[in-house]
């Protein structure tokens, strides 16, 4: 018996002839929302699916793998397999040590070596130890996010077309959707150009704050913060992130007194929306890489290829006859082709869900 979930997950696919021109149904310009909309369903999803009779096996495509992600891990779904199909995650939030450079914008390189957790991408690491750890913001991190879960097989492709790493032979606007979603997250480069209306906003990120923006002291424009940033105080890196501002309505962020959210579900729905949004990924996404370490609960195994959780679709889906260097396993390849080109996968997916 199969149950096709469908969520909330395309918003701001206009239904109407232009937005189909400029993005072919096929691409959502409100990436930072659906990945709100994934969090937010999640509780459901796990509330249906206990439901249903019998043994579960769960696969899940893309974005919507945030969605049975945050399913397992905070709303306790029970499955027995889990297989991720180009999944549009960063592997950090399944694998904690996941780290790629060039994920890091480059203004933001010098800042790196000297205040790492000035960062907006690490900048929870302020408040793990203030408070006795009970600040809000320190869950503010893909870091681990979705680490421990078992029995998941990350089937990617290292043709990935969506959620492909970053060609540093491209200029920004030939990456991959994936990449440009993060790194352009903070900036007017996204926001401005696919007009995103309604709760999303230009905050966080790899912007930068204009409180330093317009000063030549900290920061010069294309070559970055000079070193006078190292003279900031951890306080100084609160009251006035080096980022783009948090919304004006949300100054609590900035303060250096605790902050904490009483109530479970404004907690929930906050760092849903700030990981969405605001906090930039630091590694590539699963869709197109193998991920080493998931977590020390993970269950490593499963029958086809006992010592490993990776499957490249790239290379052991695709027909030998029929690979040439002509055929390349991208991001929807498994419903856009025929069978006899992804027949393979399906395969692979019966023979191991037990």
């Amino acid at each position: 018996m199969f149950t096709v979930v469908d969520w909330y997950g395309d918003e701001d696919q206009w239904d109407n002839k232009v937005s189909n021109q400029v993005f072919d149904g096929t691409v959502s310009p409100d990436y930072y929302g659906n990945v709100l909309h994934a969090f937010q369903t999640a509780k459901s999803l796990a509330t249906e699916t206990a439901k249903l009779p019998g043994e579960k096996v769960l696969i899940a495509h893309s974005l919507g793998n945030i969605l049975t992600s945050a399913a397992i891990k905070d709303w306790h779904m029970e499955y027995s397999r889990y297989f991720m199909l180009n999944a549009a995650v960063a592997m950090e939030a399944y694998d904690d040590a996941a780290y790629e450079p060039t994920m890091i914008d480059p203004v933001w390189k010098s800042v790196i070596n000297t205040k790492e957790n000035y960062l907006a991408s690490r900048w929870s690491r302020l408040f793990e130890e203030s408070h006795g750890g009970l600040d809000f913001r320190r869950s503010l991190s893909w870091k681990g996010r979705f680490a421990g879960i078992e029995n998941a097989v990350n089937c990617y492709s290292t043709t990935e077309d969506v959620t492909g790493n970053i060609d540093t032979n491209k200029t920004r606007f030939g990456w991959t959707v994936w990449a440009k979603q993060e790194m352009f997250k903070g900036t007017l480069l996204w926001h401005g150009t696919a007009v995103v209306p309604g709760d999303v906003v230009c905050e966080v990120g790899w912007g930068i704050n204009t409180y330093y923006g317009a000063d030549i002291r900290y920061y010069v424009p294309i070559h970055g913060f000079t070193a006078k940033v190292n003279n900031l105080t951890r306080k100084d890196a609160i009251e006035h992130p080096l980022f783009t501002p948090f919304r004006t309505n949300e100054v609590y962020m900035t303060s250096t007194n605790l902050y904490v959210v009483a109530d479970a579900n404004e907690r929930y729905e906050l760092r849903a929306r700030f990981l969405g949004d605001a906090i930039p990924a630091e590694s590539f996404a699963m869709g197109a890489n193998p991920v080493p370490k998931w977590g020390n609960k993970a269950r490593l195994g499963y029958r086809a290829r006992k010592n490993t959780r990776n499957y490249d679709m790239a290379k052991d889906c695709i027909p030998k006859d029929l690979s040439e260097d002509v055929l390349k396993w991208s991001h929807s390849y498994f419903i856009q082709k025929s069978l006899i080109e992804t027949g393979k996968l399906y395969e692979f997916l019966i023979e191991n869900m037990e």
